[in-house]
């Protein structure tokens, strides 16, 4: 359950850093990194399962870290 909690606040977070640069009208850079990120999760989390054993704790912590990935990239680009 701290995973679910984890993902939760952090994809709120991210909800609101996209919104904001969708809102100052960058959205080609939210589809870009959408795209890019979005191939990263399934690859990540299949990866983990295959080649390293990962059963569903570790699906999450792939879950939650790229959520946070997205995050971190959404807020830095919005200041920069």
């Amino acid at each position: 359950m701290r995973f679910v909690a984890a993902y939760s606040l952090l994809d709120a977070a991210n909800m609101i850093f996209v919104a904001a640069l969708k809102g100052a009208g960058d959205t080609r850079f939210v589809l870009g990194v959408t795209l890019v990120m979005s191939t990263f999760l399934p690859l990540g989390i299949g990866v983990g399962i295959n080649k390293f054993g990962f059963g569903l704790y570790g699906a999450w912590c792939v879950l939650t870290a790229w959520v946070c990935g997205l995050g971190v990239l959404a807020d830095f680009f919005e200041v920069g």
